[in-house]
C-alpha cells in the first residue's frame, strides 16, 4: 500500500510492505531520496507508521492519501 503527503505542491511517498514475515516502511522524499526502515512485526511497523504520520501531519504535510 502506498500513502502521499503533500507540501506546497511536493509529495513524500510512503509504503508499507510485508516480505516473508518481515516488514518495512520505505519513504521517498521530494527529492527522490529512499530510506528504508525495517521491521520484525506487523505491530512494530503500525506503531512506527502512527508516528510518521504525526511527524509529517505536524510539520505542515497534508494526507495521508492512500493508493493501492
Amino acid at each position: 500500500m502506498f500513502y502521499f503527503f503533500e507540501k506546497d505542491r511536493e509529495y513524500v511517498r510512503c509504503e508499507i510492505r510485508e516480505d516473508a514475515g518481515r516488514w518495512k516502511i520505505l519513504i521517498t522524499e521530494p527529492s527522490g531520496v529512499e530510506r528504508a526502515e525495517p521491521f520484525g512485526s506487523s505491530e512494530e511497523a503500525h506503531a512506527r507508521w502512527k508516528e510518521l504520520q504525526a511527524r509529517f501531519t505536524s510539520d505542515g504535510w497534508f494526507g495521508p492519501y492512500g493508493r493501492d
